[in-house]
């Protein structure tokens, strides 16, 4: 896929999306940084819910081009929400 004159590499996409909502897997294995994302959000309900996992590894915002600043910038974290 590309964006932003990048091109990402190693996309997984495994899931259902339902309009306001999607369950299931999205990883990003790239040599500028690997996002691994599992679980569920549903924002249809008045109160709406998430339940994943979210990993992120070495990303690293502006070798993505996904932002001019933040040249020297490594983010790694995990999340369970």
């Amino acid at each position: 896929m590309e964006y932003s004159r990048y091109k990402y590499e190693n996309i997984t996409l495994d899931g259902e999306y339902k309009k306001g909502g999607f369950n299931g897997k999205i990883a990003l294995d790239d040599p500028n940084g690997s996002i691994y994302l599992n679980g569920d959000v549903n924002v249809t309900s008045k109160v709406p819910t998430f339940n994943f996992l979210a990993v992120v590894d070495k990303f690293r915002p502006n070798d993505l081009n996904l932002t001019p600043d933040y040249q020297d910038a490594e983010f790694s974290l995990k999340v369970k929400s």
